[in-house]
Order: C-alpha cells, then sequence, then structure tokens
C-alpha cells in the first residue's frame, strides 16, 4: 500500500504537472478506504498491537497507566504543536529559497521535509529501541498518509502546481519510487531493517541530495 501510494500520487503529477482538487478528492477517497479495510479487520490488528504493548511492557519495565482522556489531550497538543511547528518550516523554508535564489522543489525536498519528518523521526528512534514493529509499523503508516491523507487535503484547500516538472520527472520521483521500492524489499524479508540496510538507504539520500544539488 505504501508504494502504491506513492505511485498513485507521481503518476497524478505526471499527467499534467500539478494536483487539482479532483484528483486531491480521490487522494482523500483511497485514504478513508484505506482506513475503512483496517476498521474492518481492527480485531486483528488489535491483538498484534496487545502483543506489542506487552513486549514493551516486559522489556522496558513501563506500566501504562494513563488514562483515555489523558491520551486524547496529548494528542489534541501534539497535533497543535505539530500544526504551528510545520507552518514555520514551510515559511522559513521559502524565505531561503528566495533568499538564495535555490529552487523551491530543492527546498521542499531537502529542508523542508528533513524539518517536518523530525518528530516522526524521534518517534521511530524511540520505538525502535523498544519494539522494531512499532518503528517499521509508524514509517508505514506515515508514508501512506502523507502522499493520500495531507496532500490529498492540501490540493482541496488550494491545488497543487509543480514548480520545477523536468526535476521532479526526470530525479525527484524516479528517486521516491526507488528508495521507496527498495525500503519495501529490505522489509520483505523479516518486517525488519538490520543496520547494513539503513546504511544502505542513508546512503541512497546521500546520493540523491548530490544528484539535486548538481541540478541547479
Amino acid at each position: 500500500m505504501m508504494f502504491l501510494a506513492v505511485l498513485l500520487l507521481s503518476m497524478l503529477i505526471l499527467v499534467d504537472g500539478d494536483l487539482n482538487r479532483f484528483e486531491g478528492a480521490l487522494l482523500c477517497l483511497i485514504y478513508v478506504l484505506y482506513m475503512t479495510y483496517l476498521i474492518q479487520h481492527r480485531e486483528e490488528i488489535r491483538n498484534e498491537e496487545f502483543e506489542i504493548m506487552e513486549d514493551i511492557r516486559t522489556e522496558s519495565g513501563i506500566e501504562l497507566n494513563w488514562t483515555g482522556a489523558s491520551y486524547f489531550v496529548m494528542l489534541i497538543a501534539g497535533l497543535g504543536l505539530a500544526m504551528f511547528a510545520s507552518a514555520r518550516v514551510v515559511d522559513s523554508a521559502a524565505g531561503i529559497a528566495i533568499e538564495l535564489g535555490v529552487p523551491s522543489a530543492v527546498v521542499g525536498t531537502t529542508l523542508s521535509a528533513i524539518g517536518t519528518s523530525i518528530p516522526e523521526l524521534a518517534v521511530a528512534v524511540l520505538a525502535a529501541k523498544r519494539s522494531t514493529g512499532v518503528a517499521v509499523g509508524t514509517l508505514i503508516g506515515s508514508n501512506i498518509t502523507d502522499p493520500l491523507l495531507s496532500v490529498g487535503i492540501a490540493a482541496i484547500v488550494n491545488p497543487i502546481e509543480v514548480t520545477n516538472f523536468s526535476l521532479f520527472n526526470k530525479l525527484i520521483m524516479p528517486a521516491t519510487l526507488f528508495c521507496t521500492a527498495l525500503a519495501l524489499v529490505f522489509m520483505w524479508t523479516d518486517f525488519k531493517f538490520n543496520r547494513q540496510e539503513g546504511c544502505i538507504l542513508i546512503a541512497c539520500y546521500v546520493i540523491f541530495l548530490a544528484l539535486l544539488y548538481g541540478s541547479i
């Protein structure tokens, strides 16, 4: 599903170089269908999550005694802070692009992407120390939600136009599809990433950055 989400988003942009409101609604609809599938299989998923949480309690010795209301308050507060921080990151990235004369696509795939991924990275690192399954699930979930729901809502609110279609077509889209497929291949064997595979993925990102800045 993760690869299909990225592929669908890439293909929609590839058609005419933008995402209109209809295409944004289509992405959101697919996300809703995906969530519907998860809800229909919630018992199976809940049992797997229960086993994972039991492993976390056993390994860390942490008792999760917070109430549902506490989790809800933390969720709302976290979402609010994330939205505020994301807005500041986008504004700052746009300012950097203007000041340095760097294409917005370059800034968006580097500074903005790294800045908005820091919370996700923190969750993945903390989860990986306790449960590999939680860390991988976090990464997969975000890489399904971002291209479908996040981009879909953004396109509905304001249609998205790719400013540098040539760069997107020749480098960004192929690199995204390749790295997504590579990550899935690594994960396919035993649903986890080892250090060697992690180093390979980081090396791929470094190569991507080198090619990206070399194309400016």
